[in-house]
């Protein structure tokens, strides 16, 4: 298969190049051309879904009439690749019915374990680098719709892009420092007795993470919790969810198991935000498997400890804690630089 546009991982196009199928539809091409030049004739008017010709790079290629603009311009499908284009109107061509007996050749593919991830533009272009303009083997791991194939690609050596593109998004969702000397905008969010300061940074993965909170927020509003779902026998290291109440509302975070306290509660490590609590055993519950990004997305709580002042732990008095505690509740945001 021929990779022809991506304009998000779950939003790609390929066509078939096996056998004839690429020589018979560059051949019908190259006899639209020469009869658009020779006979051609200009729609005189112009309807949405309507099937015409649009020439590109000297060739004519079939297209679909996607919506009409201002200044008297179309965009337009390309029913053989799956991009878009912006025409004027006077350059759309009454397609003759003779070449419209070959199938569209565009085939919509999402790429499997793909489709549920918050996706940066970044990641896009890094995907349509690799992919876009290049043929892979092709396999149908899932039928998304009616019109959308989930596939697997992989190269002649047998390399797994999906695999590839999904290390990549989890390299973008890493919390980033800022290099030094540069200045980043942060969200400080705990800070301890021992003078570690948690922060998230600004980019993709805190964006991921909103998402993230509100799957398992609908997750668990849906859904009835059964037996397995709660953590009979905490272990210190075990990642789990739990939930707290936070101005009315019920909400759930991800967590880490430091230590049970006692037969009916635990410490645990709010791994977004840095926190330590100890909560009651009855919150804990076991990750979604239906939100698959809890297991997939970095933790986005970064320690720092703040440079020129003391570190060791009798330095930080519970006052001195508290105070700046209280600022960090009055910055949403603000500006750090590394030292």
């Amino acid at each position: 298969m021929y990779v022809t546009h991506v304009q998000s991982p779950k939003n790609i196009c390929m066509r078939n190049i096996d056998g004839d199928n690429d020589r018979v539809l560059i051949k019908m091409e190259d006899d639209l051309t020469e009869f658009v030049r020779e006979n051609g004739t200009q729609l005189t008017t112009v309807q949405v879904n309507q099937i015409c010709a649009v020439l590109s790079e000297r060739v004519y290629y079939r297209a679909r009439v996607l919506r009409l603009l201002k200044n008297n311009r179309a965009e337009v499908l390309m029913l053989d690749y799956g991009d878009t284009q912006m025409y004027r109107m006077d350059e759309l061509y009454n397609l003759d019915s003779r070449f419209l007996t070959l199938p569209y050749q565009a085939l919509s593919c999402s790429l499997y374990g793909l489709e549920k991830i918050i996706h940066a533009e970044s990641l896009t272009d890094f995907i349509r680098n690799k992919i876009e303009e290049h043929k892979f083997h092709v396999k149908i791991k899932d039928i998304v719709n009616e019109r959308t194939l989930s596939v697997e690609l992989r190269t002649d050596d047998g390399d797994n892009m999906n695999e590839l593109f999904l290390s990549q998004d989890i390299r973008n969702l890493n919390p980033r420092l800022p290099n030094d000397g540069e200045a980043h905008l942060i969200k400080l969010t705990d800070v301890s007795s021992e003078g570690v300061l948690s922060l998230q940074i600004n980019g993709p993965g805190l964006t991921s993470l909103g998402e993230l909170m509100k799957e398992l927020r609908d997750h668990y509003e849906a859904n009835s919790a059964k037996a397995s779902d709660y953590i009979v026998d905490p272990q210190q290291g075990q990642i789990c969810c739990s939930s707290l109440l936070v101005e009315g509302e019920r909400r759930w975070y991800r967590t880490v198991i430091n230590r049970n306290i006692s037969d009916h509660t635990v410490e645990v490590t709010f791994v977004d935000y840095g926190n330590t609590q100890t909560i009651p055993k009855s919150k804990l519950r076991e990750p979604a498997k239906a939100v698959p990004n809890i297991s997939r997305l970095p933790f986005q709580a970064y320690p720092v400890m703040l440079a020129d002042l003391p570190t060791s732990p009798s330095s930080w008095t519970e006052k001195e804690v508290e105070k700046l505690k209280g600022y960090i509740a009055d910055q949403p945001q603000i500006e750090a630089e590394l030292a």
